[in-house]
């Protein structure tokens, strides 16, 4: 905002460059501070202002604890309340804090204190008028209607990314935490298709950061609805993408007006996501302008470095996070293209395609501003099932509805290979798409298989350490795509055993007559003779010497 301005700093007697003090909303201001010096913090004691979990969330990634992570200093804010300003919260990564005051005046001194950066700069902001329709401006559905029909077809929004096979395999989120960033949680408490996700006491925390005395469960509904579609369990009617994993609920979305300071909101959101160590974050949330039309962004600021909002889903996955986001649901408007923070560099983007795969024609464009892929990948966003407030099932429409679906999948994929940090996650969802390697401007990669997903990360981890000793013959990876090892366990049998080994394709035709010389112990064979046979599954059968084993492999 404006030129930058050297300043004394009276605490440290230093010369620093520093930049404004911006106004988010009427009376509300954000506040950058100038360094972390002095501070109670250290980098070095990290479990005084991250979980364990969040830790735990680094060290799996390789991921150092900086000084970004620590805290505000709190001199600072207290310096602030003595002055008569109201500190709504704070943003360790941006090293600032969000706070509210009706006087100006005041807010045109804060350049008299070193470690507040400068110059600042107020303007008037007219509070917006108060609307009497609640639904989120950016994320509303259209065409709500209550189904009644043939239930069972909930399950073609899991079944059209393979969804429903990473649930009968055993995946459906249990241990992994999705923090939801929405408008409210109306009702989440008390509905029925939360029932199993409160008895298993997987609400880990609720948060609101647009008014922390108000319930989340009574404020909108938007995020409920969003949550059903993850957490949902209601069998016969509706199927979550990700119905055993935890969830923490954070109100950032104020549903009665929109400034610039809901992009703040979500910062504070990620970063509490952060400190209490989730690992997926879902953003059905999207901003491209505002009741303050100087806020208001150009498509030239969807460059990925631009808007905070998106700088913020940048560094959310830069501590290990997956950044889940929605594309936006301008595709049909006179903006057209994705919204912030849907254009950062390490978020995956959702749009939305109809139940029959096709675009959906409200769901925001790409590409990014400067090029980039945007969306990533697209799920059912036209026609998907939701638990309304009545606990009845309803279908509406809106990317705020598809990207649940590919978050709480992308949270039981990473469930399976928890030794995959964020961003494999993420490109191997893109690489699983039905256009990978091709893309366009309307779905991206497309639709992600994440059943092909998992073939591709297993392909990569699977090895030894992962198979079952108590077998006699084991194949690894499985799926394959080059090389297939199996090791044979013929601990009892004499020295030099020859078995012979066979491999077959369905329609029983060998493809493979081996004789092998196995020792006693663990044997390890490579099988590289079905390099450049036809993706399909096949038929390995060992017999000589006591040894009469099968196994199946899938070749992809």
């Amino acid at each position: 905002m404006g030129m930058s301005k050297l300043v004394w700093t009276m605490a440290t007697g230093l010369i620093i460059s520093v930049s404004a003090v911006t106004q988010t909303a009427p009376d509300k201001y954000w506040v950058e501070f100038t360094d972390k010096k002095n501070t109670s913090f250290s980098i070095d004691q990290p479990l005084e202002f991250l979980s364990p979990r969040a830790v735990e969330r680094r060290i799996n990634q390789s991921i150092q604890i900086t000084e970004q992570d620590l805290p505000v200093n709190s001199f600072y804010t207290d310096s602030l309340k003595k002055l008569g300003l109201d500190v709504l919260y704070t943003s360790r990564w941006f090293n600032a804090a969000t706070v509210y005051s009706q006087d100006t005046l005041l807010m045109d001194t804060l350049h008299n204190y070193g470690f507040v950066k400068n110059p600042v700069r107020t303007f008037s902001i007219e509070p917006a008028p108060v609307k009497t329709d609640t639904v989120v401006k950016k994320v509303k559905k259209k065409k709500k209607t209550s189904f009644l029909l043939n239930y069972d077809m909930h399950l073609l929004q899991l079944e059209i990314m393979n969804g429903h096979k990473l649930h009968n395999i055993g995946y459906r989120g249990k241990g992994m935490m999705i923090a939801v960033l929405d408008a409210g949680f109306y009702r989440t408490n008390v509905l029925p298709a939360f029932d199993s996700v409160w008895a298993r006491n997987c609400i880990i925390s609720t948060r609101n950061f647009v008014n922390d005395t108000a319930d989340v469960f009574k404020t909108h509904t938007h995020g409920m609805k969003v949550l059903s579609i993850m957490a949902g369990n209601m069998p016969g009617y509706l199927m979550g993408s990700a119905p055993e994993a935890d969830y923490v609920l954070i109100q950032s979305e104020d549903s009665q007006s929109e400034y610039a300071i809901e992009g703040d909101n979500w910062i504070a959101a990620a970063e509490f996501a952060d400190s209490i160590g989730a690992d997926v974050i879902n953003s059905s949330l999207g901003y491209s302008t505002f009741d303050a039309p100087e806020q208001n962004y150009a498509y030239s600021d969807m460059d990925g470095n631009t808007s905070r909002i998106t700088q913020a889903a940048d560094i959310a996955a830069s501590k290990g996070i997956l950044v889940v986001t929605s594309a936006g649901n301008q595709g049909n408007k006179s903006w057209k293209y994705i919204t912030a923070p849907a254009d950062a560099d390490s978020a995956l983007t959702v749009g939305a395609v109809t139940p029959t795969g096709e675009y959906a024609a409200f769901s925001s464009k790409g590409p990014a501003y400067d090029g980039r892929i945007k969306p990533n990948v697209s799920a059912i966003g036209l026609g998907t099932f939701y638990q309304q407030t009545d606990s009845t099932i309803a279908i509406g429409n809106g990317t705020s509805f598809s990207s649940p679906l590919v978050a709480g999948l992308a949270a039981c994929l990473w469930q399976h290979f928890p030794q995959a940090n964020n961003m494999e996650i993420l490109k191997t969802i893109e690489a699983s798409a039905n256009l990978y390697p091709f893309s366009d401007t309307l779905t991206g990669y497309g639709i992600p298989d994440f059943y092909r997903a998992w073939i591709l990360l297993q392909a990569r981890y699977g090895k030894p350490a992962d198979i079952d000793r108590k077998k006699i013959v084991n194949a690894f990876p499985n799926p394959f795509s080059t090389l297939l090892y199996l090791e044979i366990n013929s601990q009892q049998a004499p020295d030099s055993t020859k078995v012979n080994m066979n491999v077959f394709n369905l329609s029983s035709q060998k493809l493979l007559n081996q004789t092998v010389t196995l020792q006693p112990g663990y044997n390890l064979i490579t099988i590289d003779e079905l390099m450049h046979v036809s993706p399909g599954e096949y038929l390995i059968r060992l017999k000589g010497n006591g040894i009469n084993e099968k196994i199946t492999v899938i070749k992809y």
